[in-house]
């Protein structure tokens, strides 16, 4: 039997058994040195675009939206309840004595300006008015002849002058008669609503006895306080919106501003003109005035955009030099549709209007011109 070198086999085996432990090492130590790129890809697709600078410690700038800051208005309002009223209200009344013969027109009726709306008798005033008119005709013809004689030195001025004097009295007296029975014809000053009669064909009046109630309901007229703090702010022919009790918004102009305050409320009276053509709405009926009384310069800017920072400050986030994230404290003014109206920023600044809820003040941003 052949003798075989153990030692000569044993040597090869120990070596490649020391290879294959040294890779196995070294693999295992660059798996252990090396993130799990699984779990990374997966992290990193969780994580917005709008990384937070808290949670953040990279030098990699945030992506955001900015739009530039114009100037606007701000309409400031003031809205009071109120009531329609008539703007003239009339109680037509008798001028002269009579008997009523005629009445026109109902309670309720739309009656044009100067229409009669009762008429007295006429009784003997016409008998009258011949008699005048005869006298004066006879007085002329004296006057003419008198005037004659006075020339050719046979009648004196004296007695012409007494002529003329008693003619003048009785044109005077045919005058007065004439407007007399021209107030027997009663008509109304202005076209209106008959609210009341207050006679009955067959009534004796007298002068100064009630005849008829008559409204205008167009223009209606409205009147509404106003507090001291913002009086100066509105003028005469200013414009204010009316909403009546249906809902419909009316248009309106101021027409009166009271010179004197309520020495209890402190308010001053204003009344405004309200168009009624149709004669739908009446005396009475409740309104909304609302009156825009300055208009002063704001921003009006997307709601989104204000935020709080840490102390609970209302403000917006803004691009600032070299691209850097700046809180803006602003007043909040009011809102308007899916916006808001602010003081506190300057025109031209750069709003951030995506991506502010993801920064804070200091952060590197990125920032993209919006398209709004």
């Amino acid at each position: 039997m052949k003798n075989i070198n153990i030692s000569k086999i044993i040597s090869p085996i120990i070596a490649i058994i020391l290879i294959v432990g040294f890779v196995l090492w070294y693999q295992n130590a660059q798996i252990i040195s090396q993130p799990n790129l699984d779990n990374q890809t997966v992290v990193n697709n969780k994580k917005s675009d709008y990384d937070t600078a808290e949670n953040n410690d990279s030098t990699k700038p945030f992506k955001v939206n900015y739009i530039s800051a114009i100037l606007d208005t701000y309409p400031r309002h003031h809205v009071v309840s109120a009531q329609t009223q008539a703007l003239r209200k009339i109680t037509l009344r008798s001028h002269t004595d009579g008997e009523i013969v005629k009445r026109f027109g109902e309670e309720g009726n739309n009656i044009k300006k100067n229409t009669i709306i009762a008429y007295i008798d006429i009784d003997d005033r016409l008998f009258q008015m011949e008699r005048i008119n005869a006298q004066i005709k006879y007085l002329e013809e004296r006057e003419h002849s008198a005037e004659k004689l006075s020339k050719k030195g046979y009648q004196r001025s004296l007695d012409l002058s007494k002529i003329q004097a008693e003619l003048a009295t009785m044109q005077q007296q045919k005058q007065s008669l004439k407007l007399e029975i021209e107030k027997l014809n009663i008509k109304i000053p202005f076209t209106g609503i008959i609210e009341n009669h207050h006679i009955e064909v067959g009534d004796y009046v007298r002068v100064g006895d009630p005849i008829s109630t008559i409204i205008s309901l167009d223009p209606l007229e409205i009147s509404f306080p106003i507090n001291e703090s913002i009086i100066n702010d509105i003028t005469i022919g200013d414009s204010v919106t009316v909403t009546t009790n249906d809902n419909k918004n009316h248009n309106a102009k101021i027409n009166f501003i009271s010179t004197m305050a309520n020495t209890d409320t402190r308010s001053f009276e204003v009344r405004a003109l309200l168009p009624n053509s149709s004669l739908y709405y009446r005396v009475g009926q409740s309104v909304k005035v609302d009156i825009l009384y300055k208009k002063e310069p704001a921003f009006y800017i997307p709601a989104a955009a204000l935020s709080l920072n840490d102390n609970g400050v209302l403000g917006v986030k803004l691009v600032g030099d070299d691209n850097i994230a700046l809180f803006q404290p602003v007043n909040f003014l009011g809102d308007k549709d899916d916006g808001v109206y602010i003081t506190g920023i300057n025109e031209g600044d750069k709003l951030v209007t995506v991506g502010q809820g993801f920064i804070k003040a200091g952060a590197l941003l990125d920032p993209m011109k919006d398209d709004m």
